[in-house]
């Protein structure tokens, strides 16, 4: 399913946003980092 350019934005925005929040979090900073990348490569 092909995801429209400004909803990969939107979802890479969110990502980052929930590294920054994820204090001392690394599993869920490992996370976002997983689909910022997966997100970005497509």
């Amino acid at each position: 399913m092909s995801i429209s350019y400004h909803r990969e934005q939107r979802i890479i925005l969110l990502g980052r946003q929930n590294i920054m929040l994820a204090s001392e979090a690394q599993e869920e900073i490992n996370l976002c980092n997983y689909f910022i990348k997966n997100i970005s490569s497509k």
